[in-house]
């Protein structure tokens, strides 16, 4: 319970900082269309003696609309050794004030060590527009596995051409 509070309190402050020190004044991406990015994480688990490590993660998706798309993503999580990919709908709440707050669901197909499975994963963050095309997003990322789950808290880019 403790690890997940802690990351929640990480993503909250890093989310604070994007709102808070960024220069730019907020501009709306077009409301629909394709995207991709990438973001890095600190992650944490309950699997292993070393509790915390540095991951990364590609993505693509579809916006439909202003609130509502789906995402494709794949992480690999290197100290332990874990690759997923996940498919998640994502559901957004424009903000007049600094961006979009968004949360997903879905579910992800990892592998660890020999082992692999399909369960759920969800998560949430904001989305900052910094041009036209181009978004910072803070998010905090919950994979459930069978017998150990993984939470990231990352930042990242995302880029609709």
């Amino acid at each position: 319970m403790l690890l997940k509070i802690k990351t929640i309190l990480r993503a909250v402050c890093l989310a604070g900082a994007i709102l808070f020190l960024s220069p730019v004044a907020p501009v709306r991406a077009d409301e629909s269309g394709f995207y991709f990015g990438g973001s890095g994480a600190y992650v944490q688990s309950d699997c292993c003696v070393d509790d915390a490590a540095f991951g990364g993660r590609g993505f693509a998706g579809y916006r439909i609309n202003r609130h509502v798309g789906g995402e494709v993503g794949y992480a690999g999580i290197g100290d332990f050794n874990a690759r997923t990919f996940s498919f998640t709908g994502i559901a957004r709440v424009p903000t007049d004030v600094f961006g979009d707050i968004f949360v997903r669901a879905g579910v992800h197909s990892w592998r660890q060590s020999g082992r692999s499975g399909t369960n759920p994963v969800f998560g949430g963050g904001v989305l900052f527009p910094v041009s036209d095309n181009v978004e910072l997003r803070s998010e905090l990322i919950y994979y459930i596995g069978e017998s150990y789950d993984f939470v990231g808290t990352g930042l990242g880019i995302v880029i609709q051409p």
